[in-house]
């Protein structure tokens, strides 16, 4: 389940060693020659799915073989889904039922304790194969209001907190008792449209909709003077956005018409669901959302507020029970496969109503397409074709901010939105207290596709790459080094040796194989999960084995 302004994030490091690689068809490695052998895929899939085959040629070798070349391969790859748990820990528990509440990965912090709605605690990996934590536990409590987090990190009963409130901003950063670290706009918040629920399946509609939003009023009146109205669904300084695309104007006169045109002269009554804690990309959801029932108003949509608990309200918008809804993405990797694939790609859920597939196929090709000029055309064709046909209205895309005591330092604020702790550390304390608004929902990160969820399991869990802490730059994770055969599609990962999951069991080449054939294969026995529907790899890798 989030980008943009400063120069040093158009320097995005990931990005051009990518982009080297597709423009030269050299290697992409950690000092490791190119592989030239090609992999016999195992598995034939259905196109439209990234993975072909995986095998593992010895204890420490993992080789990976694609349907086609990806742009943003290892930036998925560094995604905390993409972590690899204990197979032993996760047969114990069947793959699903207590699992996400007992996560054994091999990070740099291990889980000790969980009181729902309340806090989870963390503590030091004293095995780690790598820079042990600073920390001796790491506590993450939950205190839904942005300006209770405020206060108590004032009061010094937290040691930092998540998302301050545009409001209390200017007040830390006044406060010499306290730092303030600002992310980089990498998100979206936006206003999805369920074209699968009647009148949204008249395009007319829903460019009425876009038309009866004023933006730049609601961006400026319940945003930071830092965010920025949003055009598109890709951020700027994010490869694959259109900097020529025009929006649509703010025009409630010729939404009325286009309402008639489609047969409602007199407007209609409709559902308006807002999420029940504040995001990066909506710091005050109810707020937000009463603006947009008055702007839909204006122009005789009437629409009534349905709200959820946050879990609950991630279910049953990404089943397609919502009419109108608010929603966001805060940027796992930089790349516009990031945020066109979660929403129109085949991966895909329903909370937008049924695919246009040829979007689908733009998606797909602008992905897998080599050069980098022909790919910002493709995606310049997919922004377009998104803008005309309004599956959901862009509305903001919001730079974050996070405070800490003064006391704590190591601090560095990810352009994804999740910070590692590891280098962190506390003056006079050997723990750290965050404050964040909502509880996470599960720790099996796969199936987990909450921003809650994800934060903490980045500490515990690792993938075969990583973003180096505060940056956008790939390193290695527990793949100490990495290949690509000249045609971009089978990657081979040289894994550390000696690296212990928190159980004491063994990382190896087959305990890698074991996390991805769970995450690939539906008839997998410990394909179970916390949903089961393992969102993050449809996200990223299009499909599942067979399908």
């Amino acid at each position: 389940m989030y980008h943009r302004h400063s120069k040093r994030y158009l320097d995005m490091i990931t990005l051009i060693l990518v982009v080297s690689v597709f423009a030269t068809g050299c290697k992409l490695s950690n000092s490791v020659a190119p592989i030239h052998t090609s992999i016999t895929p195992t598995v034939s899939l259905a196109s439209h799915s990234l993975l072909s085959s995986l095998t593992a040629p010895d204890a420490s070798t993992l080789r990976i073989t694609l349907t086609r070349p990806d742009a943003a391969f290892l930036e998925k790859l560094a995604y905390p889904a993409f972590g690899i748990s204990s197979p032993a820990n996760i047969k114990k528990y069947g793959g699903g039922g207590e699992l996400i509440r007992n996560p054994v990965g091999t990070g740099p912090f291990r889980f000790e304790k969980w009181v729902p709605g309340d806090y989870i605690t963390l503590r030091r990996n004293d095995n780690y194969w790598g820079e042990k934590a600073k920390l001796e536990t790491l506590t993450y409590r939950v205190i839904k209001e942005a300006p209770a987090r405020f206060l108590e990190l004032r009061a010094g009963t937290v040691d930092g907190v998540d998302n301050l409130s545009p409001d209390d901003i200017a007040a830390a950063q006044a406060d010499p008792n306290l730092a303030v670290y600002s992310r980089p706009p990498f998100n979206i918040g936006f206003l999805g449209i369920n074209r699968a629920r009647k009148p949204f399946d008249d395009v007319r509609v829903r460019q009425a909709v876009a038309m009866a939003i004023d933006k730049a009023k609601l961006v400026k009146a319940l945003y930071p003077p830092t965010a920025q109205v949003a055009t598109q669904f890709v951020p700027p300084n994010i490869f694959g956005q259109t900097d020529s695309l025009q929006d649509w104007q703010y025009d409630p006169k010729r939404a009325k018409e286009l309402l008639a045109q489609a047969g409602y002269p007199n407007g209609f009554k409709t559902t308006l669901w807002f999420m029940a804690i504040s995001r990066p990309y909506v710091p005050y959801p109810d707020r937000v959302g009463e603006v947009l029932q008055a702007n839909l108003a204006d122009v005789g949509i009437q629409a009534e507020i349905v709200t959820y608990e946050w879990g609950t309200y991630l279910k049953k918008v990404y089943a397609g029970e919502a009419d109108l809804f608010l929603n966001g993405w805060m940027a796992d990797y930089p790349d516009a496969t990031n945020f066109l694939d979660v929403f129109f790609g085949a991966g895909s859920d329903d909370s937008l109503g049924a695919k246009f597939p040829e979007l689908t196929q733009m998606l797909r090709d602008a992905g897998s397409t080599p050069d980098k000029t022909k790919r910002q055309a493709l995606y310049d064709r997919a922004n377009q074709f998104i803008h005309d046909n309004v599956p959901a209205v862009p509305l903001v895309h919001n730079s974050s901010a996070i405070a800490f005591k003064k006391t704590v330092n190591g601090v560095r604020a990810s352009p994804f939105s999740q910070e590692f702790f590891f280098p962190v550390s506390v003056a006079g304390k050997s723990n750290l207290i965050f404050g964040r608004s909502g509880d996470s929902v599960g720790l099996d990160p796969m199936d987990e596709g909450d921003y809650e969820s994800l934060m903490v399991a980045a500490q515990i869990f690792e993938p075969l790459v990583a973003f180096e802490p505060g940056t956008t730059k790939i390193v290695p994770g527990l793949a100490e080094r990495w290949s690509v055969s000249d045609d971009l599609t089978t990657w081979t990962f040289t894994l550390r040796r000696g690296v212990k999951f928190h159980d004491g069991s063994d990382l190896d080449a087959d305990a890698v194989v074991f996390n991805f054939q769970r995450w690939w294969n539906r008839d997998n026995p410990y394909h179970v999960g916390h949903t089961g529907s393992f969102v993050n790899w449809g996200f990223y890798f299009g499909g599942f084995k067979g399908e």
